[in-house]
Parts: structure tokens; C-alpha cells; sequence
């Protein structure tokens, strides 16, 4: 579900450069890239889509299964993401923990940023804190996982950030962030 509502965001704007942190296996970028939403016969709709991961264990109470991937487990799945880029021309991975990665872009150059990455509180506060100035004025800030029952640190850092009122919910535990 939210792979559709990221769709449909994205067509309904004409948003051309995105960014999405975390991104594990290609789930979002290939439906994105492969789909009728955003590709035609004359091409994709996006110029850069930008995949950032840094393939890489690391624990959190909120991660459940992705915390207990190896790293034999996460070369595997850079490996399979390095195909997608073959597969997707807009398509470019950095294998690069997000402040670093976030650190590489100017500030205004994505038109849509998609936060799924590490879902302890720390690392989803300190995404929102390097990706939000990277977003182009009028664009899309936002994420996955917006769920109290099972990613209760997600919704905390979200309405830390936003505050109570400065939060939309959409289907598939998308959040947005309600931005002037």
C-alpha cells in the first residue's frame, strides 16, 4: 500500500529528484521505476533517484528482523540493489550511512525525501535533522513505519520534529510531515 501512495504522490507533483534513506531491498525504487505510475514508453518520469543504505548490521529494539541480518546478509542485498541501478538509469545507490550521504547533497535539491531507514528514536530524529533542509521548497518530506504498535520510536521522533499538528497520516504507514 505504501509503495502506491508514494506512486501517485510522485506522478500527481511531477517530482523528478528523490532521495530514499533506507533502502534494504529495492522494495519502493523498483515498483517505483518498473511500475505504470512513473515509467511510459518515452522513459521515466525521474531524472535521480537516490537510494542511500548503508548495508550494514546495526541493533535497535525497533529494527525486528532487520537487525539480525549478517553482514554476509547485507552484501547480499547491496549486491541485489546494484543491479537495480543496471536495471533503472535514474537509479544511483550511496552505500554510506545517512548524515554522511546527507552531507554530500546541497541544501533544496531533493523534490521528494522518503525516511525508512534504522527506526530506533535516535536515527530517526537524526535523519529528520540532515535530510529536511535538503528538501526543495514545496517538496515532500516524509516516511514509512508509523505505527505506535510496533514502531513506537518512529512516531515519537516524527511528533518531536513536527509537532502534534504538523503530521499527516496516509495509508501504509506513510507519515508526512506538514511543512509552511
Amino acid at each position: 500500500m505504501y509503495k502506491e501512495v508514494l506512486a501517485t504522490i510522485i506522478q500527481e507533483h511531477n517530482y523528478k529528484i528523490i532521495a530514499e534513506v533506507g533502502v534494504y531491498h529495492c522494495n519502493l525504487v523498483n515498483f517505483l521505476l518498473d511500475s505504470r505510475y512513473l515509467v511510459t514508453p518515452s522513459g521515466s518520469q525521474l531524472s535521480e533517484y537516490w537510494g542511500i543504505d548503508p548495508y550494514k548490521p546495526y541493533s535497535s529494539i525497533d529494527a525486528s528482523y532487520i537487525s539480525k541480518v549478517t553482514q554476509q546478509g547485507w552484501d547480499v542485498v547491496y549486491s541485489y540493489a546494484t543491479q537495480c541501478m543496471i536495471r533503472f538509469k535514474p537509479f544511483k545507490i550511496m552505500r554510506l550511512p545517512s548524515v554522511e550521504a546527507a552531507s554530500l547533497f546541497p541544501d533544496k535539491y531533493f523534490d521528494l525525501i522518503f525516511i525508512d531507514a534504522n527506526h530506533s528514536y535516535e536515527s530517526v530524529s537524526e535523519d529528520i535533522r540532515v535530510w529536511l533542509p535538503k528538501l526543495n521548497e514545496g517538496g515532500w518530506f516524509g516516511g514509512h513505519d508509523y505505527r505506535t504498535d510496533l514502531w513506537p520510536s518512529v512516531e515519537r521522533a516524527v511528533r518531536e520534529a513536527f509537532g502534534e499538528d504538523g503530521v499527516q497520516t496516509l495509508p501504509g504507514y506513510v507519515w508526512k510531515a506538514i511543512l509552511p
